[in-house]
């Protein structure tokens, strides 16, 4: 700021020689309140003139005149037209004084002459303006046809695509795939609907009922039953594949290209098996994988960026695999995890932020707000929640139960009301605090584990456990 300030002394200095030369330039009569005032228009029009490139820039569309018909097109141009010339003379007038007008009693031929030639300069406007209006008349049509064109076009490849990712071979569906996705790339800038259209085809795929992996085949099995097992597990290779080509093209998407990451993504009910979102970033207004399962593989969600207005992994299932949401961070106004069941396989929370706001807001690395576990079922064998931080808001873990698997608490930082346990029900498993940096434990967390079954094994600090029920003094 100070710099900036700096910067404008000096050029009020430097300038201040040349602004008195071009005052003592302006004739002594002249009056600057006209001048003003036809400073001002003009000032106007540019501003009104910016604003309007600014808008069309940002898609605003141009005015459908197509249904108007053509003389009162041509009419109401001549109208701005003339109104225009009228008040630029009369800015003119007033500017320089009001000069009285010195009418001729007689006119000569030379005078004759000059009204004859402006009389016909003003027709020669009126035609020139009527010449744009048709002009600009022709121009939209042309435009509008050509419009009709690409979306016929578009039309006819979107079907196209669409055909291929129906087929029966994996190999046609990949291509279908890779067909959509560039298509909705080449979409024109003010088509974002086209891109919705392609992401929503994308997701409806991924929502499709989808088969586990056929398992191995027994020992007793006859070799035709081994050839058919094969085939089955090379199909359902074939079909993963197509699965994992779709989310790879959105993850690739989703890290660069603003188009895509301000579009809404529905993942209800989809299985990901494994599958590449890392520093994916979503802008749109929802991001839903309500009910989704994350069943095998790994699912990397690592440095994902959720900023949707909502983000919703209510009764999500995490089955199996390994699920990575390592340093994502989820900065939504409203995030859902109730009702989430982990009941295999291994997820990770390690270092990641919830803290639900908007960017124009500071946003504090580790912190986390409100953010529902409540009623959920953790049987996983890992949910591992290292390094994050609950500082402010509100993450409530209450009447969730635990049942096997290790809740990992390393290095956390609880810090006031942030974190309710308050109802959670230790059945079984593990859960580890023994590396926390905070010296007051999360409410409720004590409670519930002196309140668990004898199976549960916790790891507590020393200065917990001294407050445990029946250990205060």
């Amino acid at each position: 700021m100070t710099l900036v300030l700096f910067a404008l002394a000096c050029l009020t200095a430097v300038a201040r020689p040349l602004l008195t030369a071009l005052v003592d330039l302006v004739p002594d009569g002249l009056p600057f309140r006209w001048a003003a005032l036809g400073l001002a228009t003009v000032v106007g029009l540019a501003a009104a003139a910016g604003g309007w490139f600014l808008l069309r820039r940002r898609g605003l569309p141009r005015p459908d005149l197509r249904g108007v018909p053509l003389g009162r097109m041509i009419l109401g141009a001549w109208t701005v037209a003339l109104a225009s010339v009228a008040y630029m003379s009369l800015l003119i007038w007033l500017v320089f004084g009001m000069p009285a007008f010195d009418l001729p009693s007689t006119l000569s031929a030379g005078d004759l002459d000059a009204i004859g030639f402006r009389a016909f300069a003003v027709v020669a406007g009126l035609v020139g303006v009527a010449a744009l209006v048709v002009t600009y008349r022709r121009q939209r049509t042309t435009e509008s046809g050509e419009q009709r064109e690409v979306s016929k076009l578009f039309t006819e490849t979107f079907d196209s695509a669409g055909d291929k990712l129906g087929s029966e071979h994996a190999a046609v569906r990949v291509v279908g795939v890779h067909a959509l996705a560039r298509l909705a790339d080449e979409a024109s800038e003010d088509r974002d609907d086209l891109v919705q259209m392609v992401v929503n085809v994308l997701c409806n795929y991924l929502r499709m009922p989808y088969a586990p992996a056929p398992g191995p085949a027994p020992e007793y099995a006859s070799p035709e039953e081994r050839k058919e097992i094969r085939e089955q597990e090379l199909e359902f290779a074939s079909l993963r594949e197509v699965r994992h080509t779709i989310i790879r093209i959105l993850g690739s998407r989703l890290r660069k290209d603003r188009r895509w990451q301000d579009r809404d993504y529905d993942f209800t009910g989809a299985v990901f098996d494994g599958g590449d979102l890392s520093g994916a970033q979503f802008y749109g207004k929802k991001v839903s994988f309500a009910q989704a399962e994350f069943a095998d593989g790994r699912t990397d969600f690592t440095w994902a960026r959720f900023l949707c207005d909502e983000t919703d992994f209510t009764g999500a299932r995490f089955t199996g695999g390994e699920t990575v949401f390592r340093t994502a961070k989820f900065l939504s106004p409203e995030v859902k995890f109730n009702r989430a069941r982990f009941i295999g396989g291994r997820v990770s929370f390690s270092f990641t932020t919830f803290s639900p706001g908007t960017l124009e807001h500071p946003i504090t690395r580790g912190d986390l707000g409100p953010v529902r576990l409540a009623a959920g079922l953790m049987d996983a064998d890992v949910v591992d929640f290292s390094g994050a931080e609950f500082r402010s808001g509100e993450v409530e873990f209450g009447r969730a139960e635990l049942h096997r698997g290790l809740i990992y608490f390393k290095e956390v930082v609880f810090e006031g009301t942030a974190a309710d346990f308050t109802g959670f029900q230790l059945l079984g498993g593990e859960i580890s605090c023994g590396q926390v940096r905070s010296l007051d434990p999360p409410r409720g967390l004590l409670s519930a584990v002196y309140n668990a079954s004898p199976d549960v094994q916790v790891d507590l600090p020393p200065g917990w456990q001294a407050r445990m029920p029946g250990n205060e003094r």
